[in-house]
């Protein structure tokens, strides 16, 4: 049968034209043929990574264009005036090339996580955009993990949650104590 495994000598039937040729990068359907044989994917294996690549970009694009789109709205608040915010512009140039520290008491910002409480000024909100796009890739790979447990890829699985994890620890502090 077209586009499965000869189980005799492990060769894929691939199609003289269809998808598979089409494929085939410059036209080299055997080239094509050798390279799916030396990564062991067959018709199905492909649309399967087909599918995860797909949904690992659609997330990603639709998140970053609204953290982007977060960011902008949130910038353009904090500088025309419209929502005030925590530290006014002429004390945050004043206090811009101090350290993290004397940065916080110059300006009186909380530590940690402490700014989230201040959610209603501008630039609390453009904090919380960068915050949001930074976090975009631990998310993506979160919508990834029901996905490769379906498929049972226990290492990409595994990889995928410990990414996860990774972004989780180093966004909380736990390393750090806070």
């Amino acid at each position: 049968m077209r586009g499965e495994s000869n189980r005799t000598s492990g060769h894929i039937a691939v199609p003289e034209r269809g998808p598979a040729a089409a494929e085939a990068p410059g036209g080299d359907r055997e080239a094509f043929r050798a390279e799916i044989l030396a990564a062991g994917m067959t018709r199905h294996a492909r649309a399967e990574q087909k599918l995860l690549d797909r949904r690992f970009a659609a997330v990603e694009r639709a998140a970053v264009r609204a953290g982007l789109a977060f960011a902008l709205v949130a910038v353009a608040l904090y500088f025309t005036g419209a929502v005030e915010p925590l530290v006014p512009i002429d004390r945050l140039m004043r206090a811009w090339g101090a350290d993290a520290e004397a940065f916080r008491a110059a300006t009186g910002l909380p530590g940690g996580w402490g700014w989230m409480q201040h959610l209603n000024r501008s630039d609390m909100l453009s904090l919380a955009s960068l915050a949001f796009l930074g976090s975009v890739q631990g998310f993506t790979y979160l919508t990834l993990l029901p996905l490769l447990w379906r498929r049972r890829d226990w290492i990409y699985l595994g990889l995928a949650a410990a990414q996860v994890l990774v972004f989780v620890v180093a966004a909380t502090g736990w390393l750090t104590g806070g």
